[in-house]
């Protein structure tokens, strides 16, 4: 899940909407419980408890989430991996991974676990990515960068790294389709990635 609680994500409007209403709310409150002098604790609280009901609960309906300047991306993905590094004489290798991404998502941002296989079907390693810059191309298009890190697998002499991604999610069609770069070390891998939705979360 998103670690780091942010509103940039929501619309102006929704936000300032978000605020008068609480302010409403909070001055019926104090009124109502004549507690006056503490009309801002009200504010604050109500204030919270609406965008904390907003954005882990509500955000995903129909007629809310247009108040977020993103789609509902949530659900697992599946596709390849295609990446290439320089060996220590300097040739080039390159190859292919199968790739299952689970995208989970509140009005607060995007979190990505990346798992990775090897030929045989056995993981090869894990990666996460909790905090996406998200940019709105257009109604069907959205940019996600990100910085990940990939715990790496010691049996197979693996380090774990951080990476680098610049994808597209495309909605119509429900991909992600990008490129990425590493410092994974002995050898800094790149390559592009390409995923379709197969599972949509409720």
């Amino acid at each position: 899940m998103v670690k780091k609680l942010s509103l940039k994500y929501m619309k102006l409007g929704a936000v300032v909407s978000v605020l008068l209403l609480s302010g409403a709310l909070a001055h019926t409150v104090a009124d109502f419980l004549d507690f006056k002098y503490n009309i801002a604790i009200s504010f604050i609280s109500i204030g919270s408890a609406m965008f904390a009901l907003l954005n882990f609960v509500l955000w995903h309906w129909p007629f809310i989430i247009s108040m977020y300047e993103f789609p509902d991306m949530r659900g697992n993905y599946e596709g390849t991996l295609q990446y290439s590094y320089r060996d220590d004489n300097n040739i080039s290798q390159s190859g292919t991974m199968r790739v299952m991404r689970e995208v989970d998502q509140s009005g607060y941002g995007v979190f990505f676990r990346t798992t990775f296989y090897k030929e045989d079907g056995t993981v090869s390693s894990v990666s996460t990515a909790h905090e996406v810059d998200i940019l709105v191309e257009d109604k069907n298009t959205v940019q996600l960068t990100f910085t990940y890190k990939n715990e790496g697998d010691p049996t197979q002499n693996f380090a774990p790294h951080h990476g680098t991604e610049v994808l597209r999610y495309n909605k119509k069609a429900g991909t992600i389709i990008g490129h990425y770069y590493t410092n994974r070390i002995p050898f800094q891998t790149k390559g592009t990635i390409e995923l379709r939705k197969t599972i949509k979360t409720k």
